[in-house]
């Protein structure tokens, strides 16, 4: 008897899960089945944006995605049609393409079926926005997706900055080096998000959320953003172990000191978990 090796238990079951799978997501695209809610995470890297997103995409109401990168592509293209005066006559027109593209996009690419959210995880950093116009991009993105919902990230200057500087960055690009940054520049960064957000904290369709207040209080603070989301029966948040931060009292103080307006235009706003 020739000795064939027949497909594994674990392998069938693979390759039916992926029939299935490919069968679910041909049937919604042709019934044009999609969430009708999207909410897009950001705020500075390394802030618990990664955290918020693999929390909410555990969640059944959801179909998460983590930095795609489509609303980056789409932020490009909505901003260079803005800048031909053709083009411009048929605004409107460009924007619905771009709806569908990304509809199309996520929907080629996760189970919509029985889902009710959409979440898109892009944090605000240089490398995927070289020219820091970060209020360009989320009001392109409100511009695609009307009434979406901005779901921000906030985190002790400290603490992100020190986060920030255990990698390199770039390595989703298809061409460029990866490449690191000065201490200053992350904490100028930051500073860019937080004036962003600030932007956004009266909006009704915004949430704030301190990631100190997440860590030391994963019931209540979930229960607000579910709320934010309307979602229901969810899983609350399981806070993850944190590196200690190891810089210099030196450093400590540079940031500090470099960070302070935004902090006090923070305090303000009512977010106090900073030192």
């Amino acid at each position: 008897m020739n000795n064939v090796r027949l497909p594994g238990y674990a392998s069938i079951m693979a390759s039916s899960r992926q029939h299935a799978r490919s069968v679910v997501i041909g049937l919604q695209k042709k019934l044009g089945i999609f969430p009708r809610q999207f909410c897009l995470i950001s705020g500075a890297p390394r802030s618990g944006t990664s955290a918020m997103s693999d929390w909410l995409s555990s969640q059944r109401e959801v179909a998460g995605f983590k930095e795609s990168r489509l609303l980056i592509a789409i932020h490009g293209f909505v901003e260079q049609a803005g800048r031909f005066r053709t083009l411009e006559q048929d605004r409107q027109d460009l924007v619905s393409m771009a709806r569908r593209l990304a509809c199309e996009y996520y929907g080629s690419r996760s189970i919509m079926l029985g889902r009710s959210l959409i979440v898109e995880k892009e944090p605000l950093e240089p490398i995927a926005f070289p020219d820091k116009r970060y209020n360009t991009f989320l009001d392109h993105v409100r511009t695609v997706f009307p009434g979406a919902r901005f779901l921000f990230m906030i985190r002790d200057p400290v603490a992100t900055v020190f986060s920030m500087r255990q990698r390199e960055w770039g390595q989703s690009l298809k061409t460029a080096e990866p490449r690191t940054f000065s201490l200053e520049e992350h904490v100028e960064n930051w500073c860019s998000c937080v004036d962003c957000i600030l932007r956004y904290a009266d909006d009704p369709d915004t949430y704030i959320c301190q990631y100190g207040r997440l860590i030391n209080e994963p019931e209540r603070e979930s229960r607000r953003i579910f709320d934010f989301l309307d979602l229901h029966n969810g899983k609350p948040f399981q806070p993850r172990n944190t590196k200690t931060v190891q810089f210099s009292e030196q450093e400590r103080l540079l940031i500090m000191d470099r960070a302070r307006p935004q902090i006090d235009a923070l305090y303000a706003r009512g977010i106090s978990e900073f030192g």
